[in-house]
């Protein structure tokens, strides 16, 4: 099993809000690798909307993505590709 890591910056101007942690959630929903973020301190699981509200990410946060698994590779970069996108926003 592989475990990744990477510090990502919140660049959209509303941080980590609720459509933002949706858009994550659905991404890291799609691989059987465990996806956590990290901020503060404070873990969450990256499947879960409420988790990832709790981390409180605002704009310019940083946020560690560990992820863990057999497909770690693709869901690393998947995860990451959103955060860096702004959430589309």
């Amino acid at each position: 099993m592989t475990t990744l890591e990477s510090t990502v910056r919140i660049g959209n101007s509303k941080g980590l809000h609720v459509r933002a942690a949706t858009m994550l959630a659905r991404e890291a929903v799609r691989f059987a690798s465990n996806v956590t973020l990290e901020h503060r301190g404070v873990q969450a699981n990256g499947k879960s909307v409420m988790n990832l509200l709790l981390l409180t990410a605002a704009h310019g946060a940083e946020v560690r993505v560990v992820v863990t698994g057999d497909d770690a590779d693709e869901a690393l970069a998947a995860v990451v590709r959103v955060i860096e996108s702004g959430f589309g926003e």
